[in-house]
């Protein structure tokens, strides 16, 4: 493991033009940029830099190399071997722009003051418990094939993962267990998921927006956001589309809950389990298909419901409304005919009369 100037030195093979580049580039607090930037497709000498040298960038050099505070802002390169930065503190912030990693970056615990991987390709990232001072950039192309986890992370500026693909079909694709998100969590704009993304018990101060996201995973939790807490509002809107199940029991919104014009698909079970969420500002449910599965929002509670009837699926045992409340209906049908129908649909339980849902 590089710690000092002379352990480069030592290094066999030695230092590499492109990795020479890179020194130089940190020492004068500028951007390394291999061949022309562009994410390289395989390993390739005039691009690649040796993850033990990248880690020993990162975390400041040494006395004998001196970097300025502007950190390691390198792109276009192919890291080869395995950058694992666990439970160290990273110098100024750590700009990682299209470059492909050989193995996946661990960064257990380590605390960064801003993270950029943007159109970074990587066979998974374990950041559990790492601490950013400023905002996480998962976007721009960025690929992760395996989990990205960042159970327990603080963040302290936003978490982007705009355009981003995330691909762990067989267990979770994003793991934010119990993260804390200062800012707003995006994960829209040709935002593709295949495997669970898990907000279990995680706050988001900002919103969370999934506007055009796409998250598959029919045989479970697409999208699982179970007990957390987010001060905004959470877009599942536009082009958003889901397959699997959609689970916000026990979440607490504060602003609004939109769902206009989503897409919701999971033959198997529940599409969207809104069971006990608490939507402090409207609900909006205007134009969603609901391709397969049920809507269940037994015992929820929302501000303002804003919905048409066409969004509700038929069926019996498709629509669960037992206990469901709300302050006050803004919708595009409001007559007691076609609103008895909505009720109608939220009727039955297993061929069982259930309580439909009454004002707050």
């Amino acid at each position: 493991m590089i710690r000092s100037w002379s352990d480069i030195e030592a290094l066999d093979p030695p230092l590499t033009a492109p990795e020479r580049r890179l020194i130089e580039a940190c020492k004068a607090g500028e951007m390394c940029m291999l061949g022309d930037g562009t994410r390289p497709e395989r390993p390739d000498p005039a691009r690649t830099i040796r993850a033990d040298l990248l880690r020993y960038l990162i975390l400041g050099g040494c006395d004998e190399c001196r970097l300025l505070e502007w950190g390691v802002q390198l792109a276009g390169a192919w890291i080869s071997g395995e950058l694992d930065l666990s439970f160290a503190t990273a110098k100024g912030p750590t700009g990682l722009l299209f470059c492909r990693f050989q193995r996946p970056v661990q960064a257990l615990h380590t605390a960064f003051d801003f993270l950029n991987l943007i159109g970074c390709a990587l066979p998974g990232l374990n950041a559990q418990g790492v601490s950013v001072t400023g905002s996480v950039f998962l976007s721009g192309g960025f690929e992760a094939k395996g989990e990205v986890s960042l159970a327990g992370a603080v963040i302290g500026g936003q978490l982007d993962c705009t355009a981003g693909t995330f691909c762990n079909p067989k267990g979770k694709a994003i793991n934010a267990y119990s993260a804390r998100v200062t800012g707003a969590v995006f994960m829209c704009a040709k935002f593709e998921a295949e495997g669970e993304v898990n907000l279990l018990g995680a706050a988001i101060c900002g919103e969370l927006n999934c506007i055009g996201g796409t998250f598959r995973n029919p045989k479970g939790d697409a999208l699982n956001a179970d007990g957390a807490q987010v001060l905004g509002t959470v877009f599942l809107c536009g082009a958003f589309r889901v397959e699997g199940e959609i689970s916000l029991s026990g979440t607490v919104i504060s602003g609004q809950l939109d769902c206009t014009g989503g897409t919701f698909r999971n033959p198997k079970g529940i599409a969207l389990n809104g069971q006990r969420m608490t939507v402090i500002a409207g609900f909006f449910w205007r134009g969603a298909m609901v391709e397969a599965g049920q809507v269940v929002l037994a015992s929820a509670r929302v501000g303002d419901l804003i919905d048409d009837l066409d969004s509700w699926p038929v069926g019996e045992n498709r629509v669960i409304l037992d206990g469901f409340t709300y302050d006050r209906i803004s919708a595009s049908f409001t007559d007691a005919k076609t609103r008895l129908a909505w009720l109608a649909r939220g009727t039955l339980w297993k061929g069982s009369f259930t309580p439909n849902p009454t004002p707050n």
